[in-house]
């Protein structure tokens, strides 16, 4: 089981904490910095709510995605069921390898347990897939389980994390691990299936180039 975390950051260190982790995102990346964060709604002693937007104001927003997360997660309180997060892009992509995509996205929620802002590989795939090309370098400096870099490895990008926790990193290891474990065996099946097929028509350009 997760465990939850009981932030007591004061709301105006938080921000700033933000926008310090954003600004060095965009200062070493050479594409797009894609950035999730929730709206933080007035609940409890809380009496106003707090957007992304109102840290994320200086930096060159190039779009904001909505994720539908394909049904809301259950709550107890008096308002709807938040069924939606949002992703913002920040600033322009080196590269753009369109979908025919909206700004909503419909992809289906998966809570592995691992992590308690854990989400689907999906997320991060359509993020590195859309905007980068193989063989680049994708970031996450909030690492968590490693979903992120299992993307990248799946999409043969490289990939760098960071996590301070010592459980998460664990798991982060072993799930990207696993990840290039089974993109290796992958790739030496396909190899094996163009060999056989290139010594069954006597193609031997062909052998040479996979042997």
């Amino acid at each position: 089981m997760a465990r939850w975390y009981d932030d007591e950051m004061m709301e105006a260190e938080y921000q700033a904490w933000q926008r310090e982790c954003v600004a060095a995102c965009c200062r070493v990346c050479a594409g797009s910095v894609f950035y999730n964060h929730k709206i933080r709604y007035a609940w409890k002693r809380r009496r106003t709510y707090y957007h992304p937007m109102h840290w994320l104001g200086e930096f060159p927003l190039w779009s904001e995605i909505v994720w539908d997360g394909v049904g809301a997660i259950p709550t107890n309180v008096c308002r709807c069921a938040p069924g939606s997060e949002r992703i913002f892009q920040i600033g322009r992509p080196k590269a753009w390898h369109e979908e025919g995509l909206t700004d909503i996205w419909r992809i289906q929620r998966n809570v592995n347990g691992q992590h308690p802002c854990s989400f689907p590989v999906e997320l991060p795939a359509r993020c590195i897939r859309l905007t980068t090309d193989r063989g680049d370098l994708a970031m996450d400096p909030f690492m968590g389980s490693g979903t992120t870099g299992v993307a990248a490895v799946q999409l043969g990008r490289r990939f760098i994390g960071v996590e301070k926790e010592r459980e998460y990193l664990k798991i982060a290891c072993k799930r990207i691990g696993d990840a290039v474990k089974a993109g290796r065996q992958l790739e030496i099946r396909e190899a094996g299936d163009r060999r056989l097929e290139a010594v069954g028509r006597g193609d031997e350009q062909m052998e040479i180039v996979h042997g």
